[in-house]
């Protein structure tokens, strides 16, 4: 059976969906880098964590969470992580 709503309409909901969904840090990191999938946002998370701060997140000060996740989109780019 088909569904009512096309491809790029489900995404544009998964999207939003995910946004209004997020916990923890990962409403922070999608803030400072303006990205949305909850993958990408968890392989962020986890390159603050292990390469950039090589520690907990709770401790950064704002300023220093959102350059840590702008450096880790960088660090992901450059890997082939990341587009």
């Amino acid at each position: 059976m088909g569904s009512f709503y096309s491809t790029s309409h489900r995404d544009r909901h998964n999207r939003r969906l995910a946004m209004t969904t997020l916990t923890g840090y990962a409403q922070a990191i999608a803030k400072a880098t303006k990205r949305t999938d909850p993958h990408e946002l968890r392989l962020i998370e986890d390159c603050m964590r292990h390469d950039i701060f090589h520690s907990t997140l709770d401790w950064q000060t704002l300023k220093q969470f959102n350059r840590g996740a702008r450096e880790a989109v960088k660090v992901l780019k450059e890997t082939g992580e990341l587009k």
